[in-house]
């Protein structure tokens, strides 16, 4: 039996929540399983950052990412086309069907966490609410309106609410591999 357009959207939608709750139970687990441990808490490892400043990281980034979104979203939809590069659109959609990104990525502005080490409290609090605040952003808004917000990945050119949740999930695996892996 055939979906309609608007059947698939709200799967889209669905399916953004679950990538966005589960990029926080990974950053959760990371958390637990190096909090109890104040050295492998405090000590450099993967990129050179410690389990604490990679999940800063990635609160960072993630609350990064949901506030532009909004931004964009308290602006209106956008009516312009896509500004994605048919190079940006293959190595977007290889990077979401996959989950491989690439090594030399490179950090969002403003990401780094420069060395600070936050407590597992603090930080748990910093991913509840991106958390909070990408799902309060998906159900604020209809699936039509989601897919005309875009923001510009550097790599990835525009991507919407939809494609920046299932980006997030896979980096935060990402990085959750490499502590993992040293």
């Amino acid at each position: 039996m055939p979906t309609s357009a608007d059947d698939r959207a709200r799967k889209r939608v669905t399916r953004a929540e679950r990538d966005v709750r589960m990029a926080n139970r990974a950053a959760h687990a990371l958390g637990a399983s190096h909090s109890g441990d104040p050295e492998s808490w405090r000590r450099a490892r993967g990129r050179g950052w410690s389990a604490a400043e990679t999940l800063r990281h990635l609160a960072l980034t993630a609350s990064s990412v949901v506030e532009q979104l909004r931004v964009v979203a308290a602006q209106g939809a956008l009516t312009r086309p896509s500004a994605r590069s048919v190079g940006q659109s293959t190595r977007l959609r290889f990077a979401l069907t996959t989950w491989r990104l690439p090594e030399n990525l490179g950090v969002l502005p403003a990401t780094d966490p420069g060395g600070v080490v936050m407590t597992a409290t603090d930080l748990e609090q910093a991913h509840v609410a991106w958390t909070a605040s990408f799902v309060g952003l998906l159900h604020e808004h209809t699936p039509a309106f989601l897919t005309n917000v875009r923001w510009a990945h550097p790599n990835y050119g525009d991507m919407d609410p939809i494609e920046w949740a299932r980006f997030l999930r896979i980096y935060f695996r990402q990085h959750e591999l490499r502590l993992m892996a040293r």
